[in-house]
């Protein structure tokens, strides 16, 4: 009750202290920013600035600032802004929501080239913004190679290991119910481990299902690089997009098993050869399939994952003119 009172308490604070979103992470930092901008493009000569985004709040600072400095800037969007669901976008009021219209029209007015993580947020943008589409290019989330071991031996278990490691969706509660449930009925070969901050979900208990704490990014690639398959469940809003774990667990070579809707990622698991999909909505029936459609699945260890590797693609935004093989541009 205490720590409620002080959350509340604290976001008053910070809602009177902004006028867009006050979810923000940056929006308290914009003097503090300005000065480490001032003093370093004061000393040094920069042919662009390149900022990302979310928090939000920093593309607008740097648009905001253009007309003082006079460098190119390149905004890295890697989330929807107000086109999306994250950063309590649409919890806000209409008013602080039309603030963050506005900021978000800045930055696309005055970038002289944006990159979006997805085909998807492409043509959001270029919808909304037609008369920038030239400066608007996909460049994909990926991974980093610091974070993976370079050679995992997988060792042949009586017991096969499935794993999950992230949000587990209101949405998808009585898929994940089936699932844990046949899971249960074949724990003597199968169990399915998921990692996650704890879910306000409540699932009664399934012996061949164990919840376990999130993982430090190295020590869950190495339990994904051990384990025979990676469950993920998506909601219909998200089955055309394309999150940083994927590009983890292809670099991981553990087959996918996508339970979810069809859409751009399905049909991108499928056509790659990456793993198998099952509609949601036939779960209930294809359950038992899932283990002869793993067995049958010829998994494609040459997909050119290195393309999507943190320092090719910091290549690429430097040398616009570079490009990459994007997943799901079209």
């Amino acid at each position: 009750f205490i720590n409620k009172m002080i959350y509340r308490l604290a976001l008053i604070k910070v809602k009177l202290g902004t006028k867009g979103n006050f979810y923000d992470k940056g929006i308290f930092c914009e003097n503090e920013l300005f000065q480490i901008l001032e003093k370093k493009l004061k000393n040094d000569k920069f042919e662009k600035v390149i900022v990302t985004g979310g928090p939000f709040s920093l593309p607008y600072y740097l648009a905001k600032w253009k007309s003082i400095f006079e460098y190119n800037l390149v905004s890295d969007l890697r989330d929807p802004w107000t086109q999306g669901e994250l950063y309590g976008i649409k919890t806000i009021s209409k008013k602080r929501y039309d603030e963050e219209r506005r900021r978000e029209k800045l930055v696309i007015e005055k970038s002289d080239v944006i990159f979006v993580a997805g085909a998807l947020m492409k043509r959001q943008y270029s919808k909304t913004y037609s008369n920038q589409l030239e400066k608007i290019t996909v460049l994909p989330h990926g991974y980093n190679e610091h974070e993976f071991n370079k050679t995992v031996v997988k060792t042949e278990k009586l017991i096969k290991t499935w794993i999950y490691g992230g949000t587990l969706y209101p949405e998808s509660y009585e898929h994940y119910k089936l699932l844990f449930k046949y899971i249960d009925s074949i724990k003597s070969r199968l169990k399915l481990d998921i990692y996650n901050r704890g879910t306000a979900l409540r699932f009664e208990k399934y012996e061949g299902v164990s919840f376990k704490n999130l993982i430090d990014p190295k020590s869950f690639n190495k339990v994904c690089q051990e384990s025979d398959a990676f469950v993920w469940f998506f909601p219909e809003k998200f089955k055309d997009f394309f999150t940083t774990k994927l590009y983890e667990l292809i670099r991981s070579q553990i087959p996918i098993i996508y339970i979810g809707f069809e859409g751009t990622f399905s049909e991108f698991i499928v056509k790659n050869n990456l793993g198998i999909y099952i509609n949601a909505n036939s779960l209930k029936e294809e359950v038992c399939l899932i283990e002869k459609k793993l067995t049958n699945l010829k998994y494609n260890t040459k997909f050119p994952i290195e393309d999507y590797e943190i320092s090719n693609l910091a290549d690429l935004i430097v040398n616009k003119n570079c490009s990459p093989r994007v997943i799901g541009s079209n």
